[in-house]
């Protein structure tokens, strides 16, 4: 086992069962709008869709919040 197979281990081991449910949930949604639309649409046609998704699944979803950036020590506008 090389190093990133144990980090991989380690990081895995740290997740709760919520978490890994979550994570399962996102990867699954994102793979089934993929397979479902295929490539070459616009991303927020993908976003949409992986959101309706979630929902559908009981998830509570947020798209594009607002989030404070600093970038070099400065304080920008929210993105």
């Amino acid at each position: 086992m090389n190093k990133n197979d144990q980090h991989q281990l380690k990081i895995k081991s740290q997740l709760s069962s919520e978490e890994e449910e979550v994570g399962r949930a996102v990867v699954h949604a994102a793979f089934y709008v993929h397979k479902t639309l295929g490539p070459g649409l616009l991303e927020r046609v993908y976003e949409v869709c992986f959101c309706h998704v979630l929902s559908k699944n009981g998830y509570n979803v947020q798209r594009q919040i607002d989030i404070p950036i600093t970038f070099k020590i400065k304080h920008l506008m929210r993105g």
